[in-house]
């Protein structure tokens, strides 16, 4: 029998996955049960997707272990996918090291430097 703590958690990746196919037709929930966590949705190739649905934001722990996901995963994308208190999936906190927002922009805009 599941927990309620785990059943929310399974629901919030799975808002997250429906909210995110409109972009990644691809992306599902990761099997659970592996030795080496690789996150909890794929699909995008190199890209880690931490999905977390809890009261207390613990921002240190979840980037600490969304980098051991993305060794796991061979990955050099990552983000943590957190809940936002009586808001939407839209509405949700999108959290990653400063160092990896700054690696995805200049990927984002091929290193252009203008305004």
């Amino acid at each position: 029998m599941t927990t309620p703590q785990k059943r929310k958690g399974s629901d919030w990746e799975r808002q997250v996955t429906n909210f995110l196919t409109d972009w990644f037709p691809q992306i599902e929930r990761r099997m659970a049960g592996s030795i080496k966590d690789k996150g909890d949705l794929q699909g995008i190739p190199y890209t880690v997707i931490e999905c977390k649905n809890t009261k207390k934001l613990e921002l240190a722990a979840w980037t600490d272990h969304l980098f051991e996901q993305m060794e796991n995963a061979g990955a050099f994308r990552g983000v943590v996918i957190a809940k936002r208190p009586r808001k939407g999936v839209s509405e949700a906190y999108a959290i990653m090291p400063l160092v990896l927002w700054a690696e995805l922009l200049k990927e984002a805009t091929n290193g252009t430097t203008k305004d």
